[in-house]
């Protein structure tokens, strides 16, 4: 049936949070709120720095494009950390559970990932 959830996708991504904020995942697709950062999934963690979300894709995507973001603490501020991530749901079926692993590497680290 359209409109029914019919794959998962499980986003993980490792990024140290200091001030108490949050990670998102906001994107073009329904699933990611149309880039609009209140609809925008809300990721969890339990050490401020490992992040995990599901996402449940609509029957009839095929291409996903998003980007991870981070809200302050006080929520002044939304901070688009990734350039766009594309996932292709082609060949994939009802069931199907996608896991993206990213790490985020800040410009001003020397550190490569």
């Amino acid at each position: 049936m359209f409109g029914s959830p019919s794959i998962t996708l499980i986003l993980k991504i490792h990024y140290k949070v200091k001030d108490g904020g949050q990670m998102i995942a906001s994107g073009e697709s329904d699933a990611f709120g149309k880039n609009v950062v209140n609809r925008a999934v809300r990721m969890r963690s339990r050490d401020g720095e490992n992040w995990d979300a599901k996402v449940n894709i609509n029957v009839g995507e095929t291409l996903l494009v998003y980007k991870y973001g981070y809200i302050t603490g006080n929520k002044s501020r939304f901070e688009a950390i990734q350039s766009l991530r594309s996932v292709s749901l082609e060949g994939l079926k009802k069931g199907d559970t996608v896991i993206m692993r990213d790490t985020w590497r800040s410009p001003k680290s020397n550190v490569f990932v």
